[in-house]
């Protein structure tokens, strides 16, 4: 298999978990904003409510994968911006403040970095992937 279609394959395989796996995915970061004491809106909001559009997120993140590297990845971009930017506006009108919506997406990131290196021992990802 050409090294483009292998990391394109791995890449698909990647979008694929992030959806198969989103209730971990989720569990795990809101455990993690939940232990930051930094994170003190957050504590106020109901489970749906803190969640808001982070599974629409993810489901566009595994999308922008699915499409690497072709026609539909700028498709797939705009998406993922759309669904950020209303994650955004959500936390505004729920009085967060910037560097605590920050922090959020700081553990977001962190625990999809551990997913990606778990995937990536465990299932022998190429380095260029």
């Amino acid at each position: 298999m050409e090294n483009g279609a292998k990391n394109g394959a791995q890449l698909r395989a990647l979008g694929e978990r992030l959806v198969g796996d989103q209730q971990a995915i989720m569990r795990a970061w809101r455990q993690s904003s939940k232990n930051d004491p930094e994170l003190k809106t957050a504590r106020h909001l109901s489970r749906s409510r803190f969640d808001d559009h982070i599974p629409g997120v993810l489901k566009a993140f595994a999308a922008q994968l699915a499409a690497w590297p072709g026609a539909g990845l700028v498709a797939a971009e705009a998406v993922q911006e759309r669904r950020g930017a209303q994650h955004g506006a959500h936390r505004w009108q729920e009085g967060y403040a910037l560097p605590e919506v920050a922090r959020e997406w700081v553990h977001l990131h962190l625990v999809l970095l551990d997913l990606f290196e778990q995937y990536a021992v465990r299932d022998g990802v190429d380095h260029d992937t």
